[in-house]
């Protein structure tokens, strides 16, 4: 797939930069599912919603994103709460925010790997964005790591969701995660292209 430069995927006239976005609770393999479709997805790049969050976070709070990062959990009320305060004026502001940011010629196509609400949803929808809902059980996620705020709108707005254009179930080895992008996501992100 070869894509003319679009410096702002959602306003072009030209034919809209692919995008594929992934939403799960926790802990369920978002990142995992997002870094094994960049390795057979040449030319296509990971941006985080959340990366201008925790930027504006970690600059409020004297730390830097780096600090932010090693102590997700213990941070994560803070980031909702940020978070949470520019989307009570505009439910879909940090998505946006993160459409505006220019892209390089070279990227063919976006992943979204955290995607959380349901207007987030919607704005990608009407762009014809591909997405996935990753699920793993509360045990498995709780042995990844530590699951704190999971009532948060942020961490279950889309659980009651159903029109994915797939849904994986990700309670296994990473190698059983692998092996299911490659034989059955793939070949409908290329059909859906």
């Amino acid at each position: 797939m070869t894509h003319p430069m679009n410096p702002h995927p959602e306003t072009s006239a030209e034919k809209p930069m692919p995008l594929i976005a992934i939403s799960g609770k926790p802990y369920s393999g978002k990142d995992s599912l997002a870094e094994i479709l960049l390795r057979h997805l040449p030319g296509w790049r990971q941006r985080a919603i959340a990366q201008a969050i925790k930027q504006q976070y970690a600059q409020e709070q004297q730390l830097n994103v780096a600090d932010v990062e090693a102590h997700k959990a213990t941070h994560r009320p803070g980031l909702i709460a940020l978070a949470n305060r520019y989307r009570t004026q505009d439910p879909g502001y940090w998505l946006l925010q993160a459409l505006e940011l220019p892209v390089d010629e070279s990227v063919q196509g976006l992943i979204f790997s955290d995607l959380r609400l349901r207007r987030e949803k919607e704005i990608l929808q009407q762009r014809r964005c591909f997405c996935i809902r990753v699920e793993a059980s509360q045990a498995v996620r709780a042995q990844r790591g530590q699951l704190v705020a999971e009532e948060q709108q942020t961490e279950c707005d889309l659980d009651h969701e159903t029109d994915w254009n797939a849904c994986i179930e990700n309670n296994n080895a990473l190698e059983a995660l692998q092996e299911t992008v490659c034989q059955e996501l793939l070949p409908l992100i290329r059909s859906f292209f």
